[in-house]
C-alpha cells in the first residue's frame, strides 16, 4: 500500500497520470522514477536467462574431467584438449564437453611432516572423491609424489590387454615396480603410469616427460582408452 491506497488503485492512478502527460514529460517521468528500476529489472533478466540456457537448458555433460599438475602447459593445449576431446571420442560436442584444469602447482620435494601444500592436496583428493578428476598429466617428480596419495588406479585396470600389449610396444608404460615403493606394489596391479612422452605428447617445453595417471573416479568405460589415444594424435 502506498499512501494508503491498495495496489490496485495505485496502478490505476499511474496509469490516469501516464495519460495525462506529453511524451516529454513521460521521458523525464520515466527517467526519475522507472528507468533505473527497469535496468536493475533487465539485468537480472539477462544473468538469469544467461544461466538458464548456459547451465540448463543447453548444459553440456562433461565426458571426461582432468587436471595438469607441475606442468607450464600453453591455455592454446589446454583449450584443445576441452574442446576436441568430445568429437574424438565420437560424442556430439553440442552435447558433451571436456574438462581440463591446468596451472596447479605442489611442492612434492618436502618430506611429509613438512609438507606446506597440503590445502592444495586436500583440494585435490575433494575433487576426486566428489568425482570431478578422472586423470592427471604429470612431470616425473609428481609422479613419484602421486605413489602415496591414495587417489591412483592402476591403468591394466581400466586398458585391455591388447591395447596395454601396444602401448609396451611404444615403451609407454611405466611399471609398478619401477615408480612404486615395494610397501606398495599390493596396492596397484602392473602398470602405473602412461609415459605420454613416448606417444609424442610436447605440451610443455620445460619437460621432456609427460605422464598420465588415472584417478580412482575414472569410470570402467572406453574413455580411458580414448584419452590415452587423443593424447597419441594431440600433435599429428
Amino acid at each position: 500500500m502506498v499512501d494508503g491506497k491498495n495496489f490496485k488503485e495505485t496502478v490505476e492512478e499511474e496509469k490516469q497520470k501516464w495519460k495525462e502527460m506529453s511524451f516529454k514529460k513521460k521521458l523525464i517521468y520515466f527517467k526519475d522514477y522507472y528507468m533505473w528500476w527497469t535496468i536493475l529489472i533487465i539485468v537480472a533478466l539477462v544473468c538469469f536467462f544467461t544461466w538458464l540456457f548456459g547451465q540448463v537448458i543447453f548444459a553440456k555433460k562433461p565426458v571426461v574431467k582432468g587436471m595438469s599438475i607441475n606442468l607450464y602447459m600453453e591455455y592454446e593445449d589446454a583449450g584443445r584438449i576441452r574442446d576436441e576431446y568430445p568429437e574424438f571420442a565420437g560424442y556430439d560436442p553440442k552435447k558433451y564437453s571436456s574438462e581440463f584444469a591446468i596451472d596447479e602447482f605442489i611442492d612434492f620435494s618436502l618430506s611429509h611432516e613438512k609438507y606446506s601444500q597440503y590445502d592444495e592436496m586436500m583440494a585435490i583428493y575433494a575433487q576426486v572423491v566428489g568425482g570431478n578428476i578422472y586423470y592427471f598429466l604429470v612431470e616425473e617428480t609428481t609422479l613419484y609424489g602421486m605413489t602415496d596419495s591414495g587417489l591412483i588406479v592402476s591403468p591394466d585396470e581400466l586398458l585391455s590387454k591388447e591395447f596395454l600389449d601396444e602401448l609396451a610396444a611404444k615403451d609407454a608404460l611405466i611399471y609398478t615396480k619401477d615408480y612404486v615403493p615395494e610397501e606398495f606394489w599390493n596396492e596397484y596391479s602392473e602398470v602405473y603410469a602412461i609415459d605420454l612422452g613416448k606417444l609424442g605428447f610436447d605440451a610443455d617445453k620445460e619437460n621432456d616427460n609427460y605422464y598420465l595417471l588415472f584417478s580412482t573416479a575414472m569410470p570402467h568405460d572406453d574413455n580411458a582408452e580414448n584419452i590415452i589415444r587423443f593424447y597419441d594424435q594431440f600433435y599429428d
